[in-house]
């Protein structure tokens, strides 16, 4: 039984079930299984050959940025492609009965998902976007790892007094006091290293 119905639409849709060392790619109007390592010179052949096809859509599932390459080539060839969610992908064939996972069968699956889904292309966003975003999720990143460390000897001090706090048999004043004065020296030493 034929789970793809045809649907009378001259249109090419292409769907690319995205892996870290071979896509497998599915041209829905030739009824075509491709493969083509992930790599920026096999990308940009089989760029060439989709452009030949003048596909109204590629769509890719996203798979943790291994589809990032394949997009940047369709982009720069000026075609129309989409990433779209896997999970969607997964129960949209779900609801056509299609249990078995292959990459053809995923690759045919999403290329039938953008046709009935009525998926619109997305543009890869600019360079300077791009820059920007990476630039803003490092300083994120360092952020994090200076807060971090700037928090990693408070913690253990305030550990470390709560042991003391618990056995120590001299008066809380005297202990409160010898704690203020030992993190105020952890402080000072901290801040003065940042500088």
């Amino acid at each position: 039984m034929n789970k793809f119905n045809q649907i009378s639409n001259r249109q090419t849709f292409v769907g690319i079930d995205v892996a870290k060392s071979s896509p497998a790619v599915f041209v829905d109007s030739t009824n075509d299984h491709l493969e083509c390592p992930n790599q920026t010179k096999d990308l940009r052949t089989l760029a060439r050959r989709l452009k030949k096809l003048a596909p109204g859509l590629i769509v890719l599932e996203a798979t943790g940025g291994y589809e990032t390459l394949a997009t940047e080539t369709f982009s720069e060839f000026g075609l129309p492609f989409a990433v779209v969610f896997p999970k969607r992908v997964r129960q949209f064939a779900l609801g056509l009965g299609i249990i078995a996972k292959t990459d053809d069968i995923d690759a045919r699956t999403i290329a039938y998902y953008g046709r009935i889904a009525d998926i619109q292309a997305n543009p890869l966003p600019s360079d300077e976007l791009r820059h920007l975003n990476v630039s803003t999720t490092r300083r994120t990143q360092t952020d994090r790892n200076a807060d971090r460390r700037f928090r990693q000897p408070v913690n253990h001090l305030w550990s470390a007094s709560a042991r003391i706090f618990h056995f120590h048999p001299a008066p809380k004043e005297k202990f409160w006091e010898s704690s203020i004065c030992r993190l105020s020296e952890v402080f000072t030493k901290e801040v003065l290293e940042q500088i």
